[in-house]
This record gives structure tokens, sequence and C-alpha cells, in this order.
């Protein structure tokens, strides 16, 4: 284990809290503008989020049923919760981070498994209770209030809690298709519906358009007409979505932004264009709220004007044979401003993880 991360979770040691341990594959060469393939050690699936105030990457590891967390670029992996969260990802959403750092969320799948949170960056974890009947697959936490929106694995209805995980009920959501049997809407093959917490009711959620809840999901108003998917992102007091759009069978990803909550939303800029694909990533943040990353078909693209225009920030490794649609491709990454590094995580590929840093 690195003396620094060492220091850094004995400095953060709670009464009832978990605490990182164990050891990891062994090191890799990573090397400045080039795609480095690292081993991360989990099984068929996984998911990653990058602490922006740390720089340290973390990775949900379906066969070693954990959290893992790196501070060097990927080279060295520990398990970074504790026995508090397990690491079973159905969804490439699995793990949220904060936008402005610091706070991290596991959503866990598969009976058994535990979903949980840290509030200091990956140091201590706390579980939550179980819910639904076989875990999470991903959901959006209002991080003030500990509002947090959730879908579960393989059932129909999303559940909602109050209190960071402590307590669950199920929402009356019609959502037809479940988290993981696609259900046409429109011309959409939908899997993962979008959710969203802004506060302690305020909840959105988006299958064939958006929808807005005042009273922590009784009651639901719709307010766009948007597709979207994953979890919004909230960063400095504005919510970010990407919404799907097709024309002639050519799809591209619209960014949504909402100032007020919820109530409206308006399209940023140009379109990002995602070729045959009709899946969407989910927004990152590079050094500033104006600098916010995307994976699209030609690779992962930037916008350093908040969303007003778009260019290609580093394609995808040449190793990679990207199928189209691309479910398993385009929404697993993650960006360290600091060190100007982007990670991507490849389902189609079978368990490959790979860094560039630029």
């Amino acid at each position: 284990m690195k003396t620094a991360l060492l220091i850094a979770v004995l400095g953060g040691l709670a009464a009832g809290a978990c605490v990182l341990g164990g050891e990891a594959p062994p090191p890799a060469e990573i090397a400045k503008g080039t795609w480095t393939e690292i081993k991360v050690g989990w099984g068929h699936r996984g998911a990653l989020a990058l602490d922006r105030l740390s720089g340290n990457l973390f990775a949900a590891a379906w066969r070693s049923r954990g959290i893992l967390a790196s501070s060097d670029l990927g080279k060295t992996f520990t398990r970074a919760d504790g026995n508090c969260a397990a690491g079973n990802p159905f969804s490439a959403y699995s793990l949220f981070a904060a936008a402005d750092g610091g706070k991290i969320a596991a959503f866990s799948s598969q009976a058994g498994t535990l979903s949980g949170h840290s509030l200091d960056g990956g140091k201590t974890w706390t579980s939550w209770a179980k819910v639904g009947a076989m875990g999470l697959d991903y959901g959006a936490i209002d991080w003030d209030s500990g509002a947090i929106l959730a879908m579960p694995h393989e059932e129909y209805k999303a559940y909602y809690s109050p209190d960071l995980g402590k307590t669950w009920s199920k929402l009356q959501l019609d959502y037809p298709g479940g988290t993981n049997k696609p259900h046409q809407v429109g011309k959409h093959q939908h899997y993962q519906p979008g959710v969203g917490a802004f506060g302690a009711a305020e909840l959105v959620f988006s299958d064939d358009c958006i929808k807005r809840s005042e009273d922590a999901g009784k009651t639901w108003a719709k307010v766009a007409d948007y597709c979207c998917q994953g979890p919004v992102q909230v960063f400095k007091g504005t919510g970010y979505w990407l919404a799907k759009k097709e024309e002639e069978g050519k799809w591209s990803g619209v960014l949504l932004a909402t100032k007020d909550k919820g109530k409206s939303w308006t399209p940023v800029g140009s379109p990002i264009d995602n070729g045959a694909s009709t899946y969407l990533t989910v927004p990152r943040f590079g050094k500033d709220e104006k600098h916010i990353l995307a994976a699209a078909a030609a690779g992962i693209v930037e916008s350093t004007d908040g969303g007003a225009t778009w260019k290609v920030a580093v394609r995808y490794p040449e190793a990679v044979k990207l199928s189209s649609p691309f479910v398993d491709t385009g929404d697993c990454f993650e960006y360290d401003p600091a060190r100007d590094a982007f990670y991507m995580f490849f389902f189609a590929e079978g368990p490959r993880t790979w860094v560039y840093p630029r």
C-alpha cells in the first residue's frame, strides 16, 4: 500500500467507519500521449469515478466484490471500501462522484450486496440499508439534503431515500422496460432512464420526456420533451444532462442545462455527433464549469466554453474495436483535470481499462 495513501486513511478514521485495505495488481508503465491498458482486477463489468479534489480514481470491481482506488494513474489499486460497499456493477453509472469532488457513491447490484457512500474522498465509507430484491444499478444524489433517486436491478420502479440510504421507499413511476430490458420509446431503444435529485423533495426522471416532482416522488409533472439517461450532474448550482436526438438514422447528444432545479431545461450549444449509437455518456467536468467532457462516436470530446462548441480531445485506443450501437463503450470514462488524464472502461472488449495522460 502506498505510504501517502495509508497516512490519509489513518487520518480519516471515524467510529464505526470502514477503511481502505488490501493490495493491488502489479504496476504498469504509463506514458504521455498514448493509451495504456491498466489492470484493475475486475470481472466482466466495471465502473469508474474520479474524485476531483484528490485526483484518485475509483473502480467498482465485479470479481473482487469491492471498490478499488488508485492514486498513481492506475499503476496500483487498493481495496477502498472496507467491506462497506460491494463492487457489483451492472451499469457504467454504478459509481457516482460529486462534480465538485470529495463525495462518492457506489450502487451495487445482485442480491445480498451493499451499496454505500463516502463523504471524505473515499477514506471512509458508510453502508446503506438493503433495498430492492437485487440491489441498485445506479442513481443520483443531492449531497446537501441526502436525497437519492436510484434505479434497482431488474425491477420496474425507482427507489427514493431522503437520508443518504438509511431508509427507502418505492416510487410509482411507470417505466415499462425495467432497467435490464430495453423498450421502445418513439425511435429510442431505451435501457436506462435518467434520474436526478436537486433537493430533499425535488426530483427529476426521464424516459421519453423529463418529469419533475416537488413532493419526493409522490406526484410527477412533465416539464420538457427530451429523452435522457443516467444521473444528472450538478456543478456549481447548474444541472447538466445529455438528451438523445435522432435525424435520419444519425444520433447526437444535446447538452441540457437547468438553473432552477429541473423546472426548465435549455439546450446548450451545438449537438455532439454520436454516429449510429443510441447510447449517451454522462458529462464530466474538467478545470472549471466551462470545461465539459463527454464520450461520443469519434472519441472523448470536450468543450471549453460551457458546451457551445465541441472538439475531439482524444480518440479511443486503436486496439478497441467499437460496435454500433455501442451500449457498452461510450459512457464509462473519467477525466482528471490536475493530471490532464483520461480513463476508459470497455465492456465489449472484456474487462479492459485504459489510461491516457495527455
